[in-house]
């Protein structure tokens, strides 16, 4: 008898060095396999997971960048806000002194105006007080020309008029003043 047996004589129609040889065949492939794909894809993707490990810690590094510079801009923006709230603060106490000067030199100048328009009314009262007078000794040497009917001269004149025209200032001089106290009424 034959001890190698058939398939046919095999439970199931199973050969023993078959399965022997499947299972060698098997374990080539799975050795295969390994060297040939597993450990590539392995360390491909081990290369990859470490890719992006160092992309994950990169990216952590820039935001953590990005977050320093975006606080350092908004203390520069803080910094510049205080600067023109100074600027401005400045710029108006500026122009409120500059507005100060302004109105103390228009009450100044308002003050000038007042003293020169005071000054001119005196010379005017002084010019028109001499004018008086002087119509006053042209109308007193006329009367008294025809009062004496006679021609009178200058010291004749004067001798005449000065007493007249002392008594005239005095009358006239306290209804001046009399005339500064009242207020002078307009005629419509």
């Amino acid at each position: 008898m034959n001890t190698i047996m058939t398939a046919a004589d095999m439970p199931l129609g199973l050969n023993v060095i078959e399965i022997l040889l499947h299972i060698f065949n098997f374990i080539i492939l799975i050795i295969g396999v390994r060297f040939l794909l597993y450990k590539p894809i392995k360390k491909f993707m081990d290369k990859r997971a470490q890719g992006y490990a160092e992309e994950e810690a990169e990216h952590e590094k820039k935001k953590e960048e990005a977050e320093k510079l975006r606080a350092e801009a908004e203390e520069k923006i803080r910094e510049a806000e205080v600067r023109a709230a100074k600027i401005e603060d400045d710029a108006n106490a500026n122009a409120i002194k500059e507005a100060d000067a302004i109105l103390e030199s228009a009450r100044k100048d308002a003050k000038d105006i007042v003293a020169r328009a005071e000054a001119d009314m005196a010379a005017k009262e002084v010019r028109e007080r001499a004018a008086l007078s002087r119509e006053v000794t042209s109308l007193a040497l006329t009367m008294s020309s025809k009062i004496l009917e006679r021609e009178v001269n200058a010291e004749d004149n004067e001798a005449v008029i000065a007493p007249l025209i002392e008594q005239f200032r005095a009358v006239h001089g306290a209804q001046a003043e009399a005339d500064e106290s009242v207020p002078v009424k307009k005629k419509k």
